[in-house]
């Protein structure tokens, strides 16, 4: 990953040692883990193999997409793909 121009801090967030980082099998691509939180709901979700071609929209879309059933925990029904905002953490090390 270095090698690549990454750079590999500590994470801020826990996370179980599976969730690294890894090259797919043909070493053409990494797949990152992902945590996406929802601070308001106490919540969160992990996207495990979230391939660095993949962009965030994808991911929101299968998500909080028309076919996509609801959150377990949103009785009020306010998470949607309209309403969510999505900050991203870089380079927080």
């Amino acid at each position: 990953l270095v090698a690549r121009g990454y750079r590999i801090t500590v994470p801020q967030i826990r996370a179980e040692d599976s969730l690294r980082p890894q090259f797919e099998a043909d070493g053409q691509g990494i797949v990152w883990p992902v945590s996406i939180m929802y601070p308001e709901a106490m919540q969160q979700d992990s996207i495990q193999a979230f391939h660095e071609a993949d962009t965030i929209k994808d991911h929101l879309d299968l998500m909080f997409g028309h076919d996509a059933p609801p959150l377990e925990w949103d009785d009020k029904k306010q998470y949607s793909r309209d309403k969510v905002e999505l900050y991203y953490l870089s380079n927080a090390g």
